[in-house]
């Protein structure tokens, strides 16, 4: 599996069990994927491919969404996207799921982290 770039040393948890800076980056990567989209008029039933929002830092696979699947999941800050598989019980519990990408929560330990990550790609 590939790695995130540049995060290998940036990927320890906080002491309160919060996102790490993989996750934040793979949702500000996603961000962006989501702001030239709407640049390009992309229609809200259209594929647009995003990367796997999953707490392992080697993971960079990437996930095929609709537009509206991906601002419903965004619009709750504590759910992300990642592929089929890569669930991380101890962080995440499973919200729903299908042959795409399946949707989790981050339990409360990582949850304020998650809360407080601006979503426009600005760091915190």
């Amino acid at each position: 599996m590939a790695r995130r770039p540049n995060v290998a040393d940036q990927t320890a948890h906080s002491g309160n069990g919060g996102l790490s800076q993989s996750e934040n980056l793979s949702r500000q990567v996603n961000e962006e994927v989501h702001i030239l989209s709407g640049h390009f008029a992309t229609a809200p039933d259209e594929l647009i491919r995003v990367i796997c929002e999953c707490s392992t830092q080697e993971c960079i696979e990437q996930i095929d969404m609709t537009l509206a699947e991906y601002e419903r999941i965004r619009g709750e800050p504590a759910l992300f996207a990642i592929k089929p598989g890569h669930l991380s019980p101890e962080q995440e519990q499973l919200e729903a799921e299908n042959e795409r990408y399946w949707t989790v929560s981050k339990k409360a330990s990582a949850l304020e982290h998650a809360r407080t990550a601006p979503s426009d790609g600005r760091a915190a």
